[in-house]
C-alpha cells in the first residue's frame, strides 16, 4: 500500500531534522507509535550544535572581514547584530533540545497520542488542509528560494565568498527548520483543538432536542436520561482531552521560547537591514559600493523572512482562534431540559475553560499573533525614517 503524501512529509521532516540534529529521539513503530530516546542521537544533536554554533561566527567573520559591505556603518552593524542573534538562535535551540530531553520527550509523545486519538474526529479534506501552510512553506520557500539565492551568489567572481556565502545559505535553511518545528507544533495542536470542537459540538448537538421537542421527549424520561449520561461523560472525556493538550502546548512552548524569541528578533533585525539596503542601493544609486547580486540576495532574504513571519503568524492565529471557540460551543445551548449531572459537566468545562489562558507568550514579552504584526511592521518603519534621516544627514 502506497502511503499518503502527508506521512510522505512527515517522514522527510523526521529525516531531515534527524540529519541536521534537531531531532535526538527514533520513532518506534512497534506497537504503539511513539517516540523513544537514543544517545547516539543525542550526542549527535550535541556535536552538530557546537560544530554550527562556531561555523556561523567563523563565516560571517570570513564573508565580512574580505568584503568591504559597503561603508555605511549602520548596515555593518545590523549585520553584526543578525549575526549575533543567528548563532544564539541556532545554539540555544540546541541547547533547549541538548538539555530538556527528558522533559521534552512524554510531551511529544502524549501529544502525538493525542493527534492519533482526535483524527477520527477530522475528515481527509481537513487533514489535509492542515499540512498546507508548511507544505508551501517548505516547497516554495525554503527550497526554491535558496536555490535561486545560490544561483545569484554563483555570480560572485571569488571562490571563496561562493564556499562562504554557500555556508551561510545552509545556516539560514537550519534556523528554517526550527521555524519549520514551531510551525507544525502550532499546526498540529490547532488540528487538535478543531478535532476537539468537532467532537464536542457534536455531543452538545444530542441536547438540542430537548429544547426544540419538549413534549416529546417529556414521555421519555428513561432515554433522555441514558442520553444525558452519555453527554456528562463524553463531556468529561473531552475536557480532560482539552486540558491536557494545553497544559503540553504551553510545557512545550516554555522550552522552545528562548529560540522563538531569537528568530522574532532575527527576523525584525533582517527585514529592517535588508530593507535598508535595498534603499541604499536603489536610491543612494551606490552600485559602486554594493553590487546589483548583493542587492538581488537582499531582496530574495527579504522574502523569505517575510514569509516566515507571516506564516507563523497566521498558524497562532488559528491555533488561538480554535482554542476559544471551545467555549462558543459549549455555551451554545443552555436552555435544554437536562439533568443535574448533565449540567455540572458543562459547568465545570465551563469554569476550566475561564481559567485555562490558552494564549502562548514569547519569554512573557509577547504574543505571536496579528497585533504582534501590526508592531513589527509599525516599529520597523519608524526604525527605517531614523535610519534614512541618518542617511540623508551623512
Amino acid at each position: 500500500m502506497c502511503p499518503s503524501p502527508e506521512r510522505l512529509f512527515l517522514s522527510f521532516l523526521y529525516y531531515l531534522n534527524s540529519i541536521l540534529g534537531l531531532n535526538p529521539y527514533v520513532l518506534d513503530r512497534h506497537g504503539v507509535l511513539r517516540f523513544r530516546a537514543n544517545t547516539l542521537k543525542r550526542y549527535w544533536s550535541f556535536a552538530i550544535g557546537n560544530l554550527t554554533g562556531i561555523l556561523v561566527l567563523f563565516s560571517f567573520y570570513i564573508v565580512y572581514d574580505r568584503v568591504s559591505v559597503v561603508n555605511f556603518l549602520f548596515i555593518r552593524q545590523l549585520v553584526y547584530v543578525e549575526c549575533l542573534l543567528r548563532c544564539w538562535t541556532i545554539t540555544s535551540c540546541y541547547y533547549q533540545i541538548f538539555y530538556n530531553n527528558s522533559r521534552l520527550l512524554p510531551c511529544v509523545n502524549r501529544l502525538l497520542r493525542i493527534v492519533q486519538q482526535t483524527t477520527l474526529a477530522y475528515s481527509k479534506n481537513a487533514m489535509n488542509r492542515t499540512f498546507v501552510p508548511i507544505v508551501l512553506k517548505v516547497l516554495c520557500i525554503d527550497v526554491i528560494l535558496s536555490l535561486v539565492y545560490l544561483k545569484v551568489n554563483m555570480l560572485t567572481p571569488e571562490p571563496s565568498l561562493q564556499y562562504n556565502r554557500a555556508i551561510n545559505i545552509f545556516f539560514v535553511l537550519l534556523g528554517a527548520q526550527i521555524t519549520n518545528l514551531v510551525l507544525l507544533l502550532l499546526l498540529f495542536a490547532a488540528r487538535c483543538y478543531g478535532s476537539i470542537n468537532t467532537l464536542l459540538e457534536a455531543t452538545i448537538r444530542q441536547l438540542v432536542p430537548f429544547e426544540t421537542d419538549c413534549s416529546f421527549w417529556a414521555k421519555r424520561r428513561v432515554i433522555r436520561q441514558q442520553i444525558c449520561c452519555d453527554v456528562s461523560d463524553r463531556l468529561d472525556d473531552i475536557l480532560a482531552l482539552h486540558q491536557d493538550l494545553s497544559e503540553l502546548v504551553r510545557r512545550i512552548f516554555r522550552i522552545l521560547q528562548t529560540p522563538l524569541l531569537f528568530i522574532t528578533l532575527t527576523q525584525f533585525v533582517v527585514i529592517l537591514s535588508r530593507i535598508f539596503l535595498i534603499y541604499v542601493t536603489t536610491a543612494q544609486r551606490a552600485r559602486h559600493s554594493i553590487s546589483i547580486s548583493r542587492s538581488i540576495n537582499s531582496t530574495f532574504y527579504l522574502t523569505f523572512e517575510v514569509c516566515q513571519c507571516i506564516l507563523i503568524t497566521s498558524a497562532y492565529a488559528t491555533f488561538t482562534i480554535r482554542s476559544r471557540r471551545t467555549g462558543e460551543i459549549l455555551n451554545a445551548y443552555i436552555n435544554a431540559s437536562i439533568d443535574r449531572r448533565t449540567e455540572q459537566s458543562i459547568e465545570r468545562f465551563s469554569l476550566a475553560l475561564m481559567t485555562t489562558d490558552s494564549r502562548i507568550r514569547v519569554a512573557g514579552l509577547f504574543e505571536l499573533d496579528l497585533e504582534f504584526l501590526y508592531s513589527l511592521i509599525a516599529t520597523t518603519t519608524s526604525y527605517l525614517i531614523v535610519l534614512i534621516q541618518f542617511q540623508l544627514k551623512d
